[in-house]
């Protein structure tokens, strides 16, 4: 927090803080090092259809602040206050719905700055004080802005005051592994393979092991270290050095990775390339009963030779069915982005990463996020994992019921992500009914083309 002592603040109107094609609150301005106040949302017509929209769907401006507090951040601001004068606003539920957030620590590496200005939000009564106007005012700006399809000038001028929000901070220790095998007549040149150690950990009581994320390529970097070394000390040792680098801090933001890159033990210079190992424990549901295949991302983008060694090796000794529909630069799910290889990628050096996708499993932890993020949008209360206890004889059982999502205290959505629906999955969520004494509860598919044919409703004694 920038407020660690009571601080005096002369903030910075700067509309919807929005900067798109040639839509721009920041043009001509100059807000490094200063404290912001934006309005939440973009500008729309009185229809309510957002005016810088290709297909009529809100922007990412609409729909999620850390947009706006990333571009603040870029611009070198302070810390972003947020207003929201939407007829539709409700303050209470929007903090209800941030207020686990807030709550939650942040990790980050000690010398990195956080890629959001630090963001406050103002309720609608005190957001008049603090714009020195009325609603009514803010409401014409929003109306000749959404008109000109760009800020126009405006008489808000926001007054000076003073805010202290102390932010607690400690140090939490974590190492990366490496290990490092000698090579011989080219051992000035090093090989790296990589794989993460970490994972989700404990969320909400529920324990995520990460057997297969990553406890799979560790345990495949491990073996591969083994092979060389063995192979090594009978006099048959790789001709490059190999660097064997266990990374942490995967999950939290390719840490462990990004700190070694820019934190070499061996010079980035001489590294020729990074084969990283994340999630290989499991068959996906596109190679079903054919276990001989891996996921190769990115083998092409850096190297014109890696792609053809890559290939020529698994001719000689795998023979792997090599697959590569998520190398395509379009894939939606971006994996090239989102494991350890990137951060040598970032610096040039070419990489190739190695899993065999994701699992029905895994996938309904994805799906639980997003719908949660979705329903707290759109203002509801959400709790995720609720633990259900179990009341025997007077005595309280904590059995490990964990209701998937709790929707304002009234209904239980559970979450699946399988072929088709078993009764099992009907029965389950009719005990957790009856043990919470609820009466609404959906199951939801989401396995399937189209979800809401896919939704099932199950009411408890009506």
């Amino acid at each position: 927090s920038p407020f660690q002592q009571a601080t005096a603040v002369q903030p910075v109107f700067v509309g919807y803080g929005i900067e798109q094609g040639n839509y721009s609150d920041y043009a001509g301005r100059d807000v490094k090092g200063k404290d912001l106040v934006i309005l939440l949302g973009e500008p729309s017509t009185p229809e309510g259809g957002p005016v810088l929209s290709t297909d009529g769907n809100p922007t990412k401006w609409g729909v999620d602040f850390r947009a706006k507090a990333a571009l603040a951040a870029q611009k070198g601001a302070r810390s972003v206050f947020f207003v929201d004068y939407s007829p539709n606003s409700n303050f209470a539920k929007l903090m209800g719905r941030l207020a686990p957030r807030v709550m939650q620590p942040i990790i980050a590496a000690a010398e990195v700055g956080g890629g959001r200005a630090p963001s406050f939000f103002v309720s609608p009564a005190l957001a008049d004080q603090l714009l020195g106007t009325t609603a009514a005012v803010v409401g014409a700006y929003e109306k000749a802005t959404a008109a000109a399809k760009a800020p126009v000038a405006n008489k808000i001028k926001p007054v000076k005051f003073s805010i202290a929000a102390p932010q607690d901070r400690s140090a939490v220790s974590t190492e990366n592994v490496l290990g490092f095998l000698p090579g011989t007549d080219k051992k000035e040149e090093i090989l790296v393979v990589s794989a993460h150690y970490d994972h989700l950990g404990v969320i909400g009581g529920k324990v995520y092991n990460g057997a297969d994320d990553d406890g799979s390529g560790t345990v495949g970097m491990l073996a591969i270290a083994e092979a060389f070394a063995k192979a090594a000390h009978a006099g048959h040792g790789p001709r490059r050095s190999m660097l064997f680098l266990a990374n942490t801090g995967e999950e939290k933001g390719l840490l462990g990775s990004q700190y070694y890159t820019e934190h070499p033990v061996y010079p980035l210079a001489s590294t020729v390339t990074d084969l990283n190992i994340d999630m290989i424990g499991r068959t996906d549901a596109a190679h079903e009963g054919k276990l001989d295949y891996v996921y190769v991302i990115g083998s092409d983008k850096l190297s014109s030779q890696l792609h053809a060694v890559l290939e020529e090796a698994n001719q000689r000794h795998g023979n792997l069915a090599l697959d590569y529909r998520f190398n395509d630069p379009n894939d939606p799910n971006r994996f090239y982005y989102r494991s350890d290889h990137y951060n040598f990628a970032v610096h040039k050096i070419p990489v190739a990463f190695f899993f065999n996708g994701v699992h029905a499993d895994l996938m309904e932890a994805v799906y639980e996020a997003a719908l949660t993020h979705e329903l707290q949008k759109a203002g509801l209360r959400v709790e995720t994992q609720v633990p259900l206890p179990v009341v025997y004889d007077g005595v309280r059982l904590e059995v490990g019921y964990r209701l998937d999502l709790l929707v304002e205290d009234k209904v239980i959505v559970e979450l699946k992500s399988v072929e088709n629906f078993h009764p099992m999955h009907a029965k389950q969520l009719t005990n957790y009914l009856k043990l919470s004494k609820l009466k609404l509860g959906l199951l939801l598919n989401f396995n399937v083309p189209s979800l809401k044919d896919h939704i099932v409703r199950i009411v408890n004694g009506l």
